[in-house]
């Protein structure tokens, strides 16, 4: 028998028998965790933290230019103004629609900024699951379940630990990541929704009498700057979905046979020892994919399983391994 992390598997790389999925109630994480984010923000302006202000500046520059411009956005505020309140206008359901897709998106980014990812409290006593035992974290001395990764950012233990996320500066694990791909999907909508507004009113601007306004000019630089946002959330949200769908994460996927827990899997692997989360990175992977030779799955329990956990069970979850190498999904 061979032991890699929390679980035990034989020489074939499979689990033992009688090591199946644990309830999560089990698993114990962190709920201060006012700490670690601390020691991951780093400094602040007026008592906001750096990322809170470049996710306001950002936005809020962005509506004002679309508002103070001959822009979709501008008129339709002039004609619901013009309507009145007590009027039904589409010009006042456009503006009200765009008022509550702006509000939803600053609920979905606080939420996500102030979110547990799952740290595990170093307090926690050693578990004994089913006959394994935990293996106690070196840096912060937590008992952390399958699955976790010290996050030196933070200075903790994060239950199914993804990547550390600049966007929010805190981690992404087990506890938000269905809500920051929910954060990707939302963001790429808001964003194809503004380039094509500014898109409009850059065509008017330039096209009229005050082409060398300097409203035009933002507006250019508006729609040229929304192409790369816009490409670059959007794969976000496609590359966390197939994450989702696979039973994986980054980290897994980057780090690959330097994983401890997965280095029995990439032994039998006939692909590269891990992929890079780089342009260069995902096209091998999508190579590989293409070719039926999808990276070990291990924790993978087919698709609709793996949407149901990531979405919808109680985390933190029990992770474990399943009986196969890997899924090609």
């Amino acid at each position: 028998m061979a032991h890699f992390g929390n679980a035990s598997l034989n020489e074939a790389g499979q689990r033992s028998p009688g090591q199946h999925r644990l309830v999560p109630q089990n698993v114990k994480h962190a709920h201060n965790h006012k700490d670690a984010l601390k020691a991951a923000r780093g400094w602040q302006l007026c008592g906001i933290d750096r990322s809170v202000w470049v996710f306001v500046l950002a936005h809020a520059g962005l509506v004002a230019l679309l508002l103070l411009s001959e822009s979709e956005l501008s008129r339709r505020v002039a004609g619901a103004i013009t309507a009145g309140a007590g009027s039904i206008t589409w010009d006042g359901a456009y503006v009200a629609l765009v008022i509550a897709c702006l509000a939803l998106h600053v609920v979905l980014y606080m939420r996500l900024y102030r979110s547990d990812p799952g740290w595990v409290d170093p307090g926690d006593s050693q578990a004994d699951e089913e006959g394994t035992q935990r293996q106690k974290c070196p840096h912060c001395g937590a008992f952390p379940p399958e699955r976790s990764k010290h996050d030196f950012k933070t200075g903790r233990c994060v239950a199914k630990f993804d990547h550390f996320c600049p966007l929010i500066a805190s981690s992404v694990g087990d506890l938000n990541h269905s809500l920051f791909w929910f954060y990707c999907v939302f963001q790429a909508f808001l964003i194809a929704w503004a380039w094509f507004v500014a898109l409009d009113a850059a065509t008017s601007c330039l096209s009229g009498t005050s082409r060398k306004s300097v409203t035009c000019w933002l507006l250019l630089a508006a729609v040229l700057l929304l192409v790369p946002l816009f490409n670059f959330f959007g794969g976000l949200a496609l590359l966390h979905g197939y994450l989702a769908a696979s039973g994986r994460t980054s980290y897994e996927i980057c780090k690959g046979a330097k994983v401890p827990y997965l280095q029995p899997y990439y032994e039998r692997y006939k692909g590269p020892a891990h992929f890079g989360l780089d342009p260069k990175g995902l096209a091998s992977l999508l190579r590989e994919l293409r070719k039926g030779n999808a990276p070990p799955a291990p924790y993978s329990l087919g698709v609709a399983e793996n949407l149901n956990i990531f979405f919808f069970a109680e985390k933190p979850y029990l992770y474990r391994r399943s009986d196969i190498g890997h899924e090609d999904v």
